[in-house]
């Protein structure tokens, strides 16, 4: 039985994980390592004829990423950032599974940031937005197309890894009370701000996911 003629891919739907870690040595107060756990989503789409030689595309995607530690033996800290972000990447394809490629997008960060004593007093924290810029450089390997008996002509499934830059702009973090009414019998709590942490610092992920 012949096999359906294929159809060249235009989509990419793909999830990723790996670690990102801080230059900034503020950032040990969140995580002992300096560094943290990430994943996300992403969804790229071919601008030009995705069997080119060379493919230019948009890319729209979000990230999430966490950390925690501790601040003097005295506090646990936690630090979280969800990321969405659009860009461009522009793939080299010079073989049919082989397309190294590279990649810059911008967005905006939500900032948590939380305090909480050990001896179980209130937890203090903060939100905020920063902007986010991302470069990096990867490769994905994509398999033939092997959905074409079941009438599926454009479906690959990718694999890849992409190593690159986030360079955020600076957080600010404020302590602030937890909202609803004071306890009576302690001091109130102004918001105070605590200065900033950079979060720029080297990424490395791991890409999976499918070509519609």
């Amino acid at each position: 039985e012949a096999l359906p003629p294929p159809r060249a891919s235009r989509v990419r739907v793909m999830g990723d994980f790996g670690a990102r870690w801080r230059l900034d040595q503020a950032h040990t107060a969140f995580d002992n390592t300096n560094g943290g756990f990430a994943a996300g989503l992403a969804l790229w789409v071919d601008l030009n004829n995705p069997d080119a030689p060379f493919v230019l595309g948009l890319e729209a995607g979000v990230t999430g990423a966490s950390n925690e530690g501790t601040l003097r033996g005295a506090y646990r800290t936690s630090l979280g950032a969800v990321v969405p972000q659009v860009g461009i990447v522009a793939r080299w394809q010079p073989l049919d599974w082989l397309a190294p490629y590279a990649r810059v997008a911008g967005g905006f960060g939500y900032n948590t940031w939380r305090l909480t004593p050990n001896n179980g007093g209130d937890t203090l924290g903060s939100e905020a937005f920063n902007g986010v810029g991302t470069a990096g450089l990867g490769v994905l390997v994509q398999t033939p197309r092997i959905f074409r008996r079941a009438g599926w002509r454009g479906g690959r499934l990718l694999r890849g890894v992409e190593g690159g830059m986030t360079l955020p702009g600076g957080g600010g973090i404020t302590a602030r009370a937890p909202p609803g009414d004071p306890d009576p019998e302690l001091l109130p709590v102004e918001p105070t701000s605590l200065g900033t942490v950079n979060a720029s610092g080297p990424y490395l992920r791991v890409l999976v996911g499918l070509a519609l």
